[in-house]
């Protein structure tokens, strides 16, 4: 289904068990570096547009717009090692 619709990821986020906040999210690699995604939750009509990109193999910048559940920090820095992200430095948006 999504090779049909040309995405390449599908994710649904839970919440943490609050219904209220769960997010349908849907990817697509642009490049083997550049990520773009958009979350929606139909409970709260709350949105989220995210750009992420790949440095290097330890590196990740991703940026994010949009009113999910409260989320301030609109730029970061990732570290990753071993596949996981382990550091991440926030910007503040406005």
């Amino acid at each position: 289904m999504k090779s049909q619709l040309g995405i390449d990821t599908v994710d649904i986020q839970s919440g943490g068990g609050d219904l209220s906040r769960s997010m349908v999210t849907v990817g697509k690699y642009l490049t083997p570096q550049l990520y773009l995604s958009y979350g929606y939750s139909a409970l709260t009509a709350e949105q989220l547009l995210k750009i992420r990109y790949r440095i290097s193999k330890s590196w990740e910048v991703e940026t994010w717009r949009g009113n999910e559940m409260g989320s301030i920090c609109t730029t970061a820095l990732i570290f990753i090692r071993e596949k996981k992200r382990i550091f991440r430095s926030c910007g503040r948006g406005s």
